[in-house]
């Protein structure tokens, strides 16, 4: 498990895939800067619990999660939301057994099937 909180990713920021192969649940708590998606791009394919809280992050078209179960989203109090909650959903929602919404707005419509979800938390 990694867990980084009020982290600022700048530009000089670059994770590979061969950098973490191994980490399976990865937290980021009001996490801020363009790079974290370089985190996330390199982990994407083996982690199976993610925790966006208070980030607004701007993902990669076509960036998967196969693995992922459990995905928790919380919007930033001030924000009320996360500009790409929909799009994140609809690219993991097949995979996932648990999905938490909190202070979360969905702007776009979710179109994905949830064939394993066995828990959906939003508050």
């Amino acid at each position: 498990t990694l867990e980084l909180g009020n982290v600022t990713f700048d530009t000089e920021f670059s994770v590979k895939k061969e950098d973490l192969p191994n980490l399976r649940n990865l937290i980021l708590v009001g996490c801020k800067g363009d790079s974290a998606v370089s985190l996330l791009s390199a982990t994407a394919n083996n982690l199976t619990k993610l925790d966006i809280v208070w980030i607004n992050l701007d993902l990669l078209a076509g960036l998967q999660f196969p693995k992922l179960r459990k995905l928790r989203v919380v919007g930033d109090r001030k924000l009320a939301g996360i500009e790409e909650v929909s799009f994140l959903i609809n690219q993991v929602g097949s995979s996932l057994t648990k999905l938490t919404l909190e202070r979360v707005m969905l702007r776009d419509k979710v179109v994905r099937c949830f064939t394993n979800l066995e828990t959906l938390d939003i508050s």
